[in-house]
């Protein structure tokens, strides 16, 4: 992935992406990304946790937003 002409570490992508999103003041995106994150660590990790309808429907809900979001960057 790229940013300003900065290819993103492999390794450390993720927080790359964080990083950017804090230089361009987008705290809401980096919020949602980082939430659906920890769903997705609970999910693919912690196999015995109980996933809720409502907690996948926050997280399509982050989706969107983020997808939505992005295109204002």
């Amino acid at each position: 992935m790229r940013y300003k002409g900065k290819t993103f570490n492999k390794e450390r992508q993720h927080q790359d992406v964080t990083d950017a999103l804090d230089d361009l003041n987008a705290y809401d995106v980096k919020n949602w990304l980082e939430k659906l994150r920890d769903n997705r660590v609970n999910a693919d990790y912690y196999l015995e946790k109980v996933f809720n309808l409502e907690l996948c429907k926050k997280s399509v809900t982050f989706s969107e937003e983020i997808i939505n979001s992005i295109e204002d960057i």
